[in-house]
Formats: C-alpha cells, structure tokens, sequence
C-alpha cells in the first residue's frame, strides 16, 4: 500500500479570519523600509521579500504584522533527515504494511483498531471538523481528523480595535490529527527542518516541531512512532503552544 503524503493540507480557518480582520487596524511596522513598502496601502499585505527576525517581538495592532514573519519562515531550508529513527523531510515517501493500493474507509470500519483516533485530551471549546478514513485490503489504515477552536468573540473586537495584543488574547486556532500503519517511521513534513528536535510522547520516540513563537504563534508539528504497532501519530497545526500540543500527543499515543 502505496499511503498517500501526510501534509499540511487544512486551511487554518480560525487564525486566518482573525488575522485577516486585525490587518485593517492602523498603524506600521515591517522588515522593510524602503518607499515602495511605505506606500504599501493597509489593506494589502506585503510582499514575499519583506520579512522579519522572530527574535523581535511583534506588533500585533500593525496590519499584517505577521506576514513578515511568515515570510522568513518559508525561506527557512527543508531538508530529510533522520531523527530519533523517523525519517522527514518534504519527499519522504510513506510506505504501508499492506501491499494493496489503500482504499477510503468508513468510521465504522476503523473503529476498535490501532490507527482509530481516540483522543484523551482536546483544548477547551475543540469542534471537531472533517475526517477520513483508509483502508488496505479491507484492513484499517489510517485515519485523519481535523479540529478547529473558535476565537472569542470579544477577544476579536478588542483586537480589531487595538486594545488587546495578540498573544493575550483567546485566539483560537486549528489543528489535525492523524494516526497511520506504516512498514517503517517517516513523515513527509514542509516543516523547517532546522526547528525539528528529538523527543518523547508517552515513552515513544518522537520528533518536535515548535512554533514560531512560543507563546503560541505559527505552525507546529509532532509526529510519534509507536514501534510496537507500526503506528505513526501526527499532531500539527497553528496558534497552539507546544505543550499544549504535547498534550494533545499524549492523550492520542496511549
């Protein structure tokens, strides 16, 4: 069983709608300075060459603010590597125990099983969002969930208006789950490779992936290798804090 690439692939709907709104609050502060990005209009994010040194901390009432950031984010290298046994990086393949081309399963047909997500731990006001399921000759084999936790709305106005900074606010945010049976541990990341560190989820090896910022800023990933089941547990998503995506790991590895 050829398994399809494990990516980010769901838009990360609460921290976009949140962001976007606070961009049309007034006020400047980018990584560029020269005049075409002065003259840039506060509706128009910058351009992919304006980016900024995540040491500095961010303005969050500036419009955008956090596009510059994610610019020097993506410039960041990606590259395979092997850490802790599992092997990542943006072409890494995946290959299953089954030698049958994986099928879409339903719930029913996955539940009871090893790769059945079954999370012990969710953030406070977690709604849960799409789903699927796959199967290998009739075998389960890996399941995908995504969740998603709603902004406070009052947190939304204050920050719309300036008053209250970014990170100090109920946010939210989203993130994914997925557990999958593989021969052996890999994981096709588009993750900066250079943030990735050596860990362990439940006694299991595993590999972390902070955020930009750790008050809870920007992407993160953690995969798990459970060795005894041939099991691979992914937990990646934005606006969280790495331990609060630890425990989300752990509640989903026991």
């Amino acid at each position: 069983m050829q398994v399809p690439p494990l990516r980010h692939v769901v838009p990360l709907t609460g921290l976009v709608f949140i962001l976007a709104a606070a961009s049309f609050i007034a006020g400047r502060q980018f990584g560029g300075s020269d005049t075409a990005e002065a003259d840039r209009p506060l509706d128009v994010p910058p351009g992919p060459e304006v980016v900024a040194n995540p040491d500095q901390t961010p303005v969050t009432s500036v419009p955008f603010w956090y596009v510059p950031y994610q610019n020097a984010e993506d410039k960041l290298p990606r590259y395979e590597q092997v850490l802790n046994g599992i092997r990542i990086g943006p072409n890494v393949r995946h290959t299953g125990l089954c030698s049958e081309p994986a099928q879409y399963a339903t719930r029913e047909q996955i539940t009871g099983s090893t790769v059945e997500i079954k999370p012990e731990y969710l953030p406070p006001g977690t709604e849960v969002g799409t789903s699927s399921f796959m199967a290998c000759a009739g075998h389960p084999a890996g399941t995908f969930i995504a969740y998603r936790v709603p902004p406070n709305e009052e947190d939304l106005a204050m920050i719309n208006s300036g008053a209250l900074d970014w990170f100090d606010a109920k946010h939210g945010g989203s993130f994914e789950i997925l557990r999958y049976e593989l021969a052996e541990p890999g994981y096709a990341s588009d993750f900066p490779s250079g943030r990735f560190e050596a860990s362990t989820v439940n006694g299991h090896p595993a590999v972390f992936g902070p955020p930009m910022f750790s008050r809870g800023f920007g992407r993160f990933e953690i995969i798990v290798w459970q060795d005894e089941l041939n099991i691979i547990t992914i937990v990646r998503g934005d606006s969280f804090t790495l331990d609060e995506a630890n425990k989300i790991a752990i509640g989903a590895t026991k």
